[in-house]
């Protein structure tokens, strides 16, 4: 589908004419119509500005007014065998019906997976019915304006419980000043029921690197939980003068996930650590020997990680 045959598709599901949505995008009653016509038609290529334009008078996302065509049944099996190299895509037949699956358990790409499960979850409530349908339209016309509202929602919710402790906290909170600090830190959150994912990350092609750490939205923003809500406030408070950016949401196969980067390539050599831990607790730490497991993980580690200062 062309870009033409996209401005066409959802100038007709929001019910307007050529010449309301000329006018709408800016054009004058006299050229409105013809303007359009000429972009439905491939006449003429809107301009990146009348494009954003157009989008916003449709009420749409600008990526579905996008110039990928996928015209031919070549350019399909390409996209196909794109997705399977980066991605991790299988194909099968069953029967009468070819398959094309993702192990979401499998896959590192979480923001694609929480993508799928989305697309999935809202094609499965789609009923079979004209306006059921034309929701459905609407949800994929919209992708993702729809989604980043509500992530922005779940990071404003983010910031309305922890700003408040950040503030209260900010001067009694111990600065961390080494590695040990920090996995103390990671300890009290685990412990208090918050799951947490290390992931290493390189920033630049020097290889400058550091780590970034994933939590379940659910986990940290429950209020009732309050041993969570203070172990991950003396996070923040902990790490204030390492972290470099804002946190990011976004959408995975168990729900909204929050990731903070912290951009120092001291931190890079404790991924391993970071997941080992959380992999003790999912386990269990129930019996003495398993208690005592534990404990000693972290005695074997101290003091290579007092090595690493942050003062």
């Amino acid at each position: 589908m062309n870009l033409g045959d996209k401005i066409k598709k959802y100038r007709v599901l929001r019910g307007l004419t050529q010449t309301k949505l000329g006018e709408l995008v800016g054009f004058s009653r006299t050229t409105a119509n013809s303007r359009i016509r000429k972009y439905e038609t491939n006449e003429m290529a809107p301009k990146a500005d009348i494009r954003q334009k157009i989008a916003e008078a449709l009420d749409v996302d600008m990526s579905s007014l996008s110039d990928i065509d996928i015209s031919t049944e070549e350019d399909i099996l390409h996209a196909f065998f794109l997705l399977e190299e980066e991605y991790g895509m299988e194909i099968n037949k069953n029967g009468d019906k070819i398959n094309l699956s993702f192990d979401i358990s499998e896959n590192n790409n979480q923001k694609l997976m929480g993508y799928l499960c989305n697309w999935a979850s809202t094609k499965n409530s789609t009923a079979d019915d004209k306006d059921s349908l034309a929701q459905y339209e609407n949800w994929k016309a919209r992708f993702p304006l729809d989604v980043n509202s509500y992530l922005k929602q779940q990071l404003d919710e983010l910031n309305e419980i922890y700003d408040p402790l950040i503030r209260e906290r900010s001067g009694k909170a111990k600065k961390i000043k080494d590695m040990s600090g920090f996995m103390d830190l990671i300890r009290s959150m685990m412990e208090s029921g918050i799951q947490i994912k290390a992931e290493h990350k390189s920033w630049n092609t020097l290889g400058d690197g550091g780590i970034v750490l994933y939590f379940k939205a659910s986990q940290i923003t429950d209020k009732d939980n309050t041993n969570a809500v203070s172990a991950f406030a003396n996070f923040l408070c902990g790490v204030s003068t390492i972290l470099t950016t804002e946190p990011t949401a976004f959408i995975t196969a168990e729900g909204t996930s929050i990731s903070y980067a912290l951009e120092n390539s001291s931190f890079s050599v404790m991924t391993r650590y970071i997941n080992e831990v959380q992999k003790l607790i999912d386990n269990g730490i129930n019996t003495d020997w398993e208690k005592k497991n534990y404990e000693s993980y972290f005695n074997q580690f101290e003091d290579e990680w007092k090595m690493i200062r942050f003062d």
